[in-house]
């Protein structure tokens, strides 16, 4: 058999009609049921699908495509599914698995090289960057990007604060609101983002130059997901006080309205606190720098993703109205995504505690 491969996958179409119709022809019947993965995986390279993209389809690690592959050049259909066929025995012991599970976990490596090198060192076991990185999507890792924290993030405060929550959560009646509130600064800017493009074409998105941007003030119910939002001028005691009412004014028969909110300057206030002396109001100050606990924050991600990301507006007035118009279409065609986003499920950050770590 001839195959041709092209950045790093088999050029389609290798087999021939024939041997393709007995593929298909073993597929079928129920007795070798237990190598359909096998099958599939020849037939998706004859389709042009790249061992990443058949890994994806079928959960196999590309190591084990690769085996499948040689197997079947090696022998055909029958090598392809004989009962004789060993499958894949990584070069690390269960042991060294782990060992190695634990060292990456502790770090966070931009590409695979030193892995590749600690691994030679400590077990001389050698990996090439595709093996290596098979070998780590077997034994649980993905790549992905890191997520920002504050630094100064304190764990044993979060969880503090997050007992208390939870424990007023499960006391506070049914008619009683419990509130997230925070601002967001949205600046008049595209925002490039992850997206489907075509091979080889190069997607541009114009940017608008200046400062530009609009003040919103929300908060968002922590179980029925209603949101409240206020724009402004400039963010204030004043424009605190303003969402305040109008939360108050939404829950007209609530005996008290919890509100958790951070410790920005204008929450902090005389004209709010001794509003909320007096009012139905009843404050929740989160821990400083935790805005990992703050359900609104989830909101406001939201919103650019809808509004900004891969998004360009030629005017100000246009971006404006856009931002706005979204939290009228929340109620409706957006709910559904909103209800599974905003769950009262929690991350501690870390903070210092894993400081050492993300910058190894």
């Amino acid at each position: 058999m001839g195959y041709t491969v092209v950045m790093g996958q088999l050029q389609a179409k290798f087999l021939t009609s024939e041997q393709r119709n007995e593929l298909i022809a073993a597929h079928r019947p129920n007795q070798k049921a237990r190598y359909a993965d096998r099958i599939k995986t020849i037939l998706l390279l004859d389709d042009g699908y790249s061992t990443d993209q058949i890994s994806r389809i079928l959960l196999l690690d590309e190591t084990t495509i690769r085996k499948y592959l040689a197997s079947y050049q090696n022998g055909g259909l029958p090598v392809l599914t004989s009962d004789n066929y060993q499958p894949y025995v990584g070069k690390l012991s269960e042991e060294q698995e782990i060992e190695l599970y634990e060292y990456v976990a502790e770090r966070l490596f931009l590409d695979v090289y030193p892995i590749i090198a600690w691994t030679y060192q400590k077990f001389t076991a050698r990996f090439s960057p595709s093996g290596m990185r098979d070998l780590l999507r077997r034994i649980g890792f993905v790549y992905k990007k890191a997520d920002h924290v504050p630094a100064k993030a304190d764990p044993e405060e979060q969880r503090k604060w997050l007992e208390a929550f939870n424990k007023l959560m499960e006391v506070k009646s049914s008619e009683t609101p419990v509130l997230f509130v925070d601002a967001v600064h949205p600046t008049f800017n595209s925002r490039p983002a992850y997206g489907w493009i075509p091979r080889g074409v190069k997607a541009e998105i114009p940017a608008n130059s200046g400062r530009e941007h609009i003040n919103l003030h929300g908060a968002v119910n922590a179980e029925t997901q209603e949101v409240i939002v206020v724009e402004n001028e400039k963010m204030t005691g004043e424009s605190s006080l303003e969402l305040l009412k109008k939360v108050e004014e939404r829950y007209p028969d609530a005996p008290d309205i919890y509100v958790a909110l951070d410790n920005a300057p204008y929450h902090y206030s005389q004209a709010v606190k001794d509003y909320c002396l007096q009012s139905r109001i009843r404050l929740i100050y989160l821990p400083v720098y935790s805005p990992n606990l703050n359900l609104i924050e989830r909101l406001w991600r939201f919103m650019y993703k809808h509004t900004l990301y891969n998004r360009y507006y030629p005017t100000f007035a246009e971006f404006r109205m856009e931002l706005l118009f979204f939290f009228d279409r929340l109620s409706a065609e957006l709910a559904a995504s909103l209800r599974s986003l905003l769950t009262l499920k929690f991350h501690i950050a870390s903070g210092e505690e894993k400081r050492k770590a993300v910058t190894t």
